[in-house]
């Protein structure tokens, strides 16, 4: 009795720890960060920071706080070739989403490194809104831009080797399909290699090479 007693809640202990590692927004903190108290947060530098025109701001009742929130410039989005002159009309998206980091090794980081992560400017593009929503936490395999998917692929990769994030199977089979270089068949050569006895992977990892195999063959 008291060793089932025992499984139970063990099993209790286990589901609980699962429910504890659901993904969450704010565990990448509560929207924008603001590191230097400008009132300008990550988006609003972004914004200034990349615009090609000049920048206008929202105006404010409150003294001091005319400059905080951008309202016009000139932004180029990079997934379909459009330009905006309106802040309302763009997002500001992560390449590689806070879920999607989260489900492939930040629900281990510290807080303070999924706050970096979420304001980290590598990681960050101005899109199309109707786009950001589009793509909302999929991954390369599920959604590509409809320019440079090479260009896409490789600032994954290079999100992924900076955080030590997991999902870099698929990546390389998608490589070989969107960047037609000397380098794409290397890489090809290495995901058949790592494939080859995918019985013996970890679960997420065996997956990918599912994944990886279908985008080879289509």
């Amino acid at each position: 009795m008291q060793i089932l007693v025992f499984f139970m809640f063990a099993i209790w202990i286990a589901n609980m720890s699962l429910f504890a590692k659901t993904y969450h927004r704010s565990d990448f903190g509560h929207g924008w960060d603001d590191q230097d108290r400008d009132c300008q947060d990550t988006r609003a530098e972004l914004l200034i920071k990349r615009s090609l025109a000049e920048v206008s701001f929202k105006r404010s009742k409150q003294k001091g706080k005319s400059s905080c929130v951008v309202a016009k410039g000139e932004w180029y989005d990079e997934y379909s070739g459009k330009t905006f002159n309106r802040a309302s009309k763009v997002d500001v998206d992560h390449v590689v989403p806070l879920k999607f980091a989260f489900e492939h090794g930040a629900k281990s980081w510290s807080k303070e490194r999924r706050i970096t992560f979420s304001n980290d400017t590598d990681n960050l593009v101005i899109t199309d809104k109707r786009l950001n929503r589009q793509k909302g936490a999929k991954g390369p395999h599920q959604w590509l831009p409809a320019r440079d998917k090479c260009g896409y692929l490789k600032r994954w990769q290079a999100i992924l080797d900076k955080y030590q994030l997991e999902g870099t199977v698929v990546l390389k089979a998608l490589f070989p399909k969107h960047c037609k270089t000397e380098e794409s068949l290397t890489l090809v050569m290495a995901f058949r290699a790592f494939c080859k006895d995918k019985d013996r992977l970890p679960f997420h990892e065996a997956v990918g090479c599912q994944i990886g195999e279908a985008i080879l063959r289509f």
